[in-house]
């Protein structure tokens, strides 16, 4: 048996030749799902992912659950998933982030609870079309029964488009109420429904995740953990006491006036684009990074405040544009 790091795309020669020698190969996670004791949450999407997953552990934590939080999270912030199928004693509740990457060479993975944070283009520079992308992030349903849980974006065409039929109770989150929503913002609170009751959690103010993608990320988070049968008082709890994630709108100085924002985990056009609408004063803009095939366009209506580009930096500081 090998074990296949997600960064080794599908139609890799290595992974033909073990094909045509029938030996078996698997993602890291289909691995260390087989190996896992109890109920799974598995958080996937374009943008969100890490923060959503972490906030998901750290909720159920503040309500006295032993849980595993990791998968592709990354930055040394949690494990992998293999290392989670170690834990002594074996946790309540295993939280893990998928990538496409990693969905794509799944087989028998199939979580109890899947969140889905959100659908933008991504990873073009190795998906030969965005069909493709979302086809991968669409996998996390393939094992689905009529016991799983999703959680998913309200409104979302592709996201509706993607889980199509598949079985489960399907619970939305969204920024205002709508009949389907079961968390959503009223008057500047997050709140959680069910049935003809609501469940004020928290002031958006007292959120120490900055921006409206970051409250999209705690709702769903909350309605996750709601699921799981953890009270709310609990969440609001769990939530007053999150704390922001490195690299993610992450404030990292103040120098004569002026506000330094490390955010350099957007890489993409949606996390930057929702950077731009998280900040309300004049914003000078560093780019970086490699071009991932992306229409660079659909930010424009985010530059309100954009005072300035001083240099765009594509695959390294050498190569500056």
């Amino acid at each position: 048996m090998v074990i296949v790091s997600p960064g080794i795309p599908p139609e890799a020669p290595i992974l033909r030749a073990l094909q045509d020698r029938s030996v078996r190969w698997l993602s890291e996670p289909e691995f260390a799902f087989q190996f896992f004791s109890g109920p799974l949450i598995a958080v996937t999407g374009t943008n969100g992912k890490t923060t959503t997953t972490l906030l998901l552990g750290h909720l159920l934590e503040t309500a006295g659950v032993r849980v595993g939080v990791g998968g592709n999270v990354g930055g040394g912030l949690a494990p992998a998933a293999s290392e989670l199928a170690l834990m002594e004693p074996a946790p309540d509740w295993y939280v893990l982030e998928m990538s496409s990457f990693q969905l794509s060479a799944i087989q028998s993975f199939r979580p109890d609870v899947g969140v889905l944070t959100n659908l933008s283009p991504d990873h073009l520079d190795r998906y030969s079309s965005l069909e493709a992308y979302y086809a991968d992030k669409a996998r996390i349903f393939d094992n689905a029964d009529h016991q799983s849980i999703w959680v998913l974006p309200h409104g979302n065409r592709v996201v509706d488009s993607l889980i199509g039929n598949t079985p489960g109770d399907r619970f939305y989150f969204g920024e205002h109420q709508q009949s389907e929503t079961h968390a959503f913002m009223v008057d500047g609170v997050l709140t959680l429904r069910f049935e003809d009751h609501r469940y004020p959690l928290l002031e958006m103010g007292d959120l120490s995740l900055i921006g409206q993608h970051n409250t999209q990320n705690a709702l769903a988070a909350s309605l996750a953990t709601c699921l799981v049968d953890v009270p709310a008082e609990s969440i609001a709890d769990g939530l007053r006491t999150a704390r922001p994630l490195p690299h993610r709108l992450e404030p990292v100085a103040v120098r004569n006036g002026v506000v330094w924002l490390n955010d350099s985990k957007a890489t993409n056009v949606a996390a930057t684009r929702s950077a731009l609408e998280s900040v309300h004063q004049p914003v000078v803009l560093l780019l970086g990074g490699v071009d991932k095939g992306e229409d660079f366009r659909s930010l424009i209506p985010s530059t309100a405040n954009l005072r300035a580009i001083p240099r765009l930096w594509c695959g390294s500081p050498t190569d500056c544009q």
